[in-house]
């Protein structure tokens, strides 16, 4: 998910040694790899697409489910909300939210899907930032609506970016940060981020809290893996019970990784290599970031650039997932998700 991005790099409340913002310059102005030239188009959504998810539990035939909210203060925030768009026509329609609590604001970041005792569930980052409260919602999924269930609260839910739902409601989630939007741990690459696993009945355990802004998590087949901004890793971990062991490197070279969703024997991780181009792409769309996707492969334990862009087609990228031949490609700020023609 993303950086917060209202750091003023020159304006700075701590001090910040000279070398560092030089080291940050420089590796923030990377020459990128060869761009992709595959067939690509744009499909209009609401502001910041930050997350995608595929829906084949709630409707007789798969769908795309988009989280929307806007993050820049000029964008149309009205909008923010759950999409389906449809794999087949790539129509989009809003799904209408019920039941929720009167004046519950709606800033959705990361999402998930599962089915939970033979019901399609919907778990929902959300931010409420001017109480301040974070929250995960749980909602039920309906083909043109979201009745809401409950939230979520708990002490250790402080900063949350990215979730992971199993069938039996239990979940893992990732805290970015200690402390919500701190600008000094961003800068200073400071492990304080942490990542969360709440068991089925909801009791709470720390995974790991000594994270370098923690990003995108995914589970399977007993393993634990989340990707890490601040330190360019990604990172695994065995589930032995309700204990996780074994806590392993498995590649140090995704600068800025996202989201993580499964593609054929790997993962697929998009990634921000410039920190410079996304502070100035927050701050106005027509500045470009690049976006890089890297594709880890679990039996060569190799990691390739899958997708490269320069910012012409797409800024930010956050989520990728492959459906059909095709890649759809989410974003942090602007109103479109890419589909590219990878066949």
């Amino acid at each position: 998910m993303y950086i917060w991005t209202s750091i003023k790099l020159f304006q700075m409340k701590h001090f910040i040694p000279i070398g560092f913002l030089i080291l940050l310059l420089f590796t923030s102005c990377a020459s990128l790899p060869k761009l992709s030239t595959f067939p690509s188009h744009e499909v209009m959504v609401a502001f910041g697409p930050e997350d995608i998810v595929i829906d084949s539990l709630s409707t007789k035939t798969n769908r795309l489910l988009i989280s929307c909210s806007s993050r820049r203060k000029i964008d149309n925030k009205s909008r923010n909300g759950i999409y389906a768009m449809s794999f087949d026509n790539e129509n989009i329609k809003e799904l209408r939210r019920i039941n929720e609590p009167e004046n519950m604001e709606f800033h959705p970041h990361g999402f998930d899907i599962a089915l939970i005792k033979g019901k399609p569930y919907l778990y929902v980052i959300n931010h409420e930032d001017q109480i301040p409260k974070q929250s995960i919602l749980v909602y039920e999924v309906y083909d043109d609506r979201l009745k809401y269930i409950k939230s979520i609260n708990n002490d250790l839910i402080i900063s949350p970016n990215d979730i992971f739902v199993n069938n039996d409601g239990s979940f893992y989630f990732s805290n970015d940060a200690r402390k919500r939007g701190s600008k000094k741990e961003v800068i200073l690459g400071q492990k304080k981020g942490s990542l969360i696993y709440f068991t089925p009945s909801l009791s709470p355990i720390i995974i790991d809290d000594h994270l370098a802004y923690p990003n995108g998590v995914y589970f399977s087949n007993g393993y634990l893996y989340v990707s890490t901004v601040g330190e360019k890793k990604l990172y695994r971990y065995q589930k032995d019970g309700e204990q996780f062991i074994n806590k392993t490197c498995l590649t140090s070279v995704i600068k800025g990784g996202d989201n993580i969703n499964p593609y054929k024997n790997g993962l697929l991780i998009p990634s921000h290599p410039s920190f410079i181009k996304f502070i100035k792409h927050k701050r106005k769309s027509k500045n470009p970031s690049p976006s890089l996707i890297y594709y880890y492969n679990f039996n060569s334990r190799i990691t390739n650039i899958f997708f490269a862009d320069d910012g012409t087609k797409i800024s930010t990228a956050s989520t990728a997932l492959v459906y059909r031949n095709k890649l759809y490609i989410s974003q942090v700020f602007d109103d479109f998700i890419l589909i590219v023609d990878i066949e």
